[in-house]
């Protein structure tokens, strides 16, 4: 770690850690994401005041501390807005912004909720309590720009502004162990720039212009470009409170890292203490009513509870520590590691779908019913038979008369049996049309290694009935014309024989 260990060490057993955090805490208002997905039309937004007094339910508070800014506990789910305002009344008079917030939110359904000055802060003549707000949230500002999703709206003016510039700075850093540090090609990323207005035409060079402006300039490099005076803000009271805090950025970052480094040893050593003192209040049990506690006593339940939170306490130090030594967001590092495993049980499920489509695709090869299939069979019979006699016999002239006679029998038979059988209805008629479609499936070589599972009712491409199939285990369900489902288990060899 980047910071003196015995300071941590000393912050670990006093609650100075949670003051520190209950100190730096911030509420903020943010717009629900499925308010601005169902708004119709591009029509722009009132303020803060208006909707919190038409649409309450469209607002909501969330808290922010520096320690949920390092642990990038919002980023995933909060989107923070950074644009110029068009109008000096209005940010966004003509709803552009707008239609560039909804064209954000369809492609991003995870994200929840929204933050946009205008819509989030009190604008114009405020009461007293709305001032107090307006300038506690003012002042924490930089905590959106650092700890959640950033939308940058860049137009012709946005790099000739003081704060458009600072957010666009903020949006590109990540938080380490050391302070602040250029986000721009790692995972940690976290802006999405999208040109409007004028820019739109040139978007790639604005956007390039931007990007490489800001994204690795240190906060030293990042004071010393804002503070110059071609850098223009409506409120000059803005940029002379805002400028110092870019130079305390580090030290904030290092402080907010060493309270979650205090927090997280503070629950490591209680969590162990906890369990310790499960264990002898047990073993006093026993010593004094000179019995053993079975399983389900309460108190052994209480220290297996207490064990299970001390490992887990001592797994997340370790990995916090490990995150230390390596210089990196431990957070950053958790969370990319459950992004990889929702990165690899999302391929499992595409495997898995790919293997549904492929088993979906070899069962409409032989899509048809039971009866179909007996149809469809002796039709073939009959054909390969009169074929058969036919090739055989055809050379001898002089045996015509023994082809027209096995032929005969052979329609005779037909006519006789099978026929008959096919208007066969109830079990007989099911199974023996089942048997006929096992025959069918063995011509047709499909290959036995598919990792076959029972499908769901198909169509049949002959009579449009449903039926569902499952070679690996024999057994066929048949649903004729929305009637009961029968199953049919036979083993391989039963099925060859009775075809």
């Amino acid at each position: 770690p980047c910071f003196a260990s015995s300071r941590v060490f000393k912050m670990r057993d006093s609650p100075a850690a949670e003051k520190q955090i209950e100190s730096s805490t911030c509420i903020f208002f943010f717009v629900k994401a499925d308010f601005l997905r169902k708004h119709s039309g591009n029509a722009p937004l009132p303020s803060f005041q208006e909707i919190k007094k038409k649409h309450p339910n469209a607002l909501e508070e969330v808290s922010f501390s520096m320690p949920q800014v390092v642990k990038g506990e919002h980023v995933k789910d909060t989107l923070t807005v950074s644009h110029r305002w068009l109008d000096p009344k209005r940010s966004d008079p003509d709803g552009v912004q707008l239609k560039k917030v909804k064209e954000r939110l369809a492609d991003t359904p995870h994200i929840k909720r929204v933050w946009f000055d205008e819509w989030c802060m009190p604008q114009g003549e405020k009461t007293a309590e709305e001032k107090v707000a307006f300038d506690k949230m003012l002042s924490n500002v930089n905590m959106l720009y650092l700890g959640t999703t950033v939308l940058i709206l860049l137009d012709l003016s946005y790099v000739s502004r003081f704060w458009t510039q600072f957010e666009a700075w903020l949006s590109m850093q990540m938080l380490t162990p050391s302070g602040l540090q250029p986000a721009k090609g790692t995972k940690a990323e976290r802006h999405i720039i999208v040109a409007i207005q004028g820019a739109e035409s040139l978007a790639e060079t604005y956007t390039s212009a931007l990007v490489q402006t800001w994204a690795t300039r240190t906060p030293d490099e990042a004071y010393a470009y804002l503070s110059k005076p071609d850098v223009t803000v409506t409120n000059q009271s803005d940029k002379d409170k805002q400028l110092p805090k870019i130079k305390a950025l580090n030290a904030d970052t290092r402080a907010a890292f060493q309270s979650m480094t205090a927090l997280v040893h503070s629950k490591a050593t209680n969590s162990a203490a906890a369990a310790v003192r499960q264990r002898e209040k047990l073993a006093q049990f026993e010593r004094e009513h000179k019995v053993k506690a079975n399983d389900d006593n309460p108190m052994k339940v209480a220290i297996k509870q207490a064990e299970r939170e001390a490992a887990e306490a001592k797994r997340d130090q370790e990995h916090y520590d490990l995150g230390l030594s390596r210089g990196v967001n431990p957070m950053m590092m958790e969370r990319e590691e459950l992004e990889a495993l929702e990165h690899e049980k999302r391929e499992k499920a595409r495997v898995a779908a790919e293997s549904w489509a492929e088993r979906r695709e070899a069962c409409a090869y032989y899509a048809t019913c039971c009866s179909c299939a007996m149809v469809e069979c002796c039709k073939k019979m009959r054909t390969w038979a009169g074929e058969t006699l036919q090739s055989c016999c055809g050379r001898a002239k002089r045996f015509n008369f023994l082809v027209l006679y096995v032929h005969s029998a052979w329609m005779l038979c037909w006519y006789i049996i099978a026929f008959p059988l096919l208007l066969t209805s109830g079990l007989h008629r099911r199974r023996f049309g089942y048997y006929i479609q096992r025959v069918l499936l063995l011509r047709r070589s499909i290959p036995e290694s598919l990792n076959y599972s029972r499908l769901p009712l198909l169509p049949c491409a002959t009579c449009s009935s449903s039926y569902s199939v499952s070679p690996k285990t024999s057994g066929m369900d048949v649903s004729k014309h929305g009637g009961s489902a029968y199953n049919h288990s036979s083993s391989s060899s039963s099925s060859s024989s009775s075809a």
